[in-house]
């Protein structure tokens, strides 16, 4: 996989070199070791060191710079609003209006001119804040960028630190210098790595119990609104909605488009949360790491979502199963299997055509907000569209369909057209969003695509050869009984 990715990037060992194939990252400096301490030390030992940046807790000013923006841009509509504003009324000053009309202007102007003496207030004051922040002093993050003058003297340093067995992946809980490649600049998320690696992970492992929790609680209500829509019972309060579904077939397919929208709802709202958790709770210290958190979580808890679903009808009494008993049996195939199709063509459509493939926040982005924008230059800035982590998304999708797919498609081998099917539409949608929609996301190395290469497929292959012998034995055992029952 390294060899194909180094292919895809530069042509193997003949891809230009970068500053960051010279420069490490440095983790656990103490807080009393100055840039000169840092080269002190990895020159003694290594080689001659040409630059060495510490990383400070810049966090603070990093986010009042980025409020200026906002602020700026704010100033400048109102300002510019104004001018729209007395144009207007200079523009109807020759012809008689009316005195209502006069004052409603007056009053208009003012409401305006106040806007702007504010807005420029709240700039001045913000101004005075970032000086008082480039003011402070700063305390070291405990990370440092270390590059050296040679290539074989940075991975030299990279060899002599790897972690060994399990006492180096302990240095995350503090001690000992931790060395690591160091990343692309665009890729550092430079106001997280005040977060030592013991925050980061205590942040993680709080977000995953969210995650787990949230997870837990979608998976009760998906599986109880589906169990609803076919549960065995002739007093329960849906009794209308089988009785509307059996007597029309475009009443069935409303059923069916509903229990399809429900399930994409609920996913999208796990989807949400997961979003959320890494923009606020986690500190990942690159974008890398924030796309490898958000793949994982979402594959996870997508594929666990369906799959505890879909099994749990196995013990359900249904109309088609009256009966449960453990097994996979024909009645499991209505309900159950029913929920795993629904779920990937409602993933396949909604998902990958109309959400990902038309985007409709960039169409309304572009094409309804934009237009209210005032000045050629935000107009510029609203059209851009960042791909942040598109990638992540597109790539958790694929696993859901992996491992959904295989898993089942013992018993349901429809599911490996749908695979296809998606294979074949996410390329599609793909080129169009990453070649002509949305800017490209920072460089990173292709850790997602290891992670599927080497995780998520051979899990998934594992996942078909554990569930294959089951329905066969499940199938064969239900084949037995009617062949038994047609001899006797």
């Amino acid at each position: 996989m390294e060899t194909i990715y180094d292919r895809v990037r530069g042509s193997g060992q003949k891809r230009k070199l970068a500053a960051a194939d010279f420069t490490v990252m440095v983790g656990n400096v103490p807080s009393s070791w100055g840039s000169a301490r840092v080269r002190e030390f990895f020159e003694k030992s290594f080689g001659d060191v040409v630059h060495v940046g510490l990383s400070l807790d810049y966090r603070q000013l990093i986010q009042a710079v980025n409020t200026t923006r906002t602020l700026k841009n704010r100033h400048n509509d109102l300002l510019l609003y104004l001018v729209q504003v007395l144009a207007h009324q200079e523009g109807g000053g020759g012809a008689a209006r009316p005195e209502r009309q006069a004052k409603a202007d007056v009053a208009k102007v003012g409401r305006a001119r106040a806007a702007v003496i504010k807005s420029l207030a709240r700039l001045e004051e913000h101004d005075k804040h970032i000086k008082g922040l480039m003011r402070a002093r700063y305390r070291c993050t405990g990370y440092a960028f270390v590059t050296f003058d040679k290539l074989m003297t940075a991975q030299a340093v990279k060899k002599a630190f790897e972690p060994k067995h399990m006492a180096g992946y302990l240095r995350i809980l503090g001690g000992g210098l931790t060395v690591h490649p160091a990343p692309e600049p665009h890729d550092v998320i430079w106001e997280n790595l005040q977060c030592p690696p013991r925050e980061v992970l205590l942040r993680q492992v709080v977000s995953c119990v969210i995650m787990v929790v949230l997870c837990m609680l979608g998976t009760v209500i998906l599986w109880s609104t589906n169990a609803f829509l076919i549960w065995d019972n002739d007093n329960d309060a849906f009794e209308w909605v089988k009785t509307t579904s059996a007597g029309s077939f475009f009443a069935y397919i409303g059923i069916w488009l509903l229990s399809v929208l429900l399930i994409v709802v609920g996913h999208l709202v796990l989807i949400i949360a997961v979003i959320v958790m890494a923009n606020v709770l986690e500190r990942p210290h690159t974008h890398a790491d924030k796309e490898i958190s958000v793949m994982l979580k979402i594959s996870f808890f997508q594929w666990f979502n369906n799959c505890a679903q879909s099994i749990a009808f196995v013990y359900l009494a249904t109309a088609n199963n009256p009966q449960p008993n453990g097994e996979f049996g024909a009645g499991w195939y209505s309900s159950g299997g029913a929920l795993i199709i629904n779920a990937l063509i409602g993933d396949l459509t909604i998902i990958n055509l109309l959400i990902d493939g038309l985007k409709p926040e960039v169409l309304l982005q572009r094409y309804v907000f934009t237009r209210g924008a005032l000045t050629q230059s935000r107009m510029n800035e609203m059209w851009v569209m960042p791909a942040d982590i598109t990638l992540a998304m597109r790539m958790q999708l694929t696993n859901k369909f992996l491992m959904l797919a295989l898993q089942f498609s013992f018993a349901i081998p429809v599911l490996y057209a749908l695979l296809a099917a998606h294979m074949w539409v996410a390329h599609w949608v793909d080129r169009w969003n990453f070649l002509h929609r949305l800017s490209p996301p920072p460089p990173t190395h292709g850790r997602l695509v290891v992670l599927m290469t080497e995780f998520f497929l051979p899990l998934s292959v594992l996942l078909h050869i554990s569930m294959a012998p089951l329905f066969f034995w499940h199938i064969c055992e239900v084949l037995a009984y009617i062949y038994i029952y047609l001899l006797y």
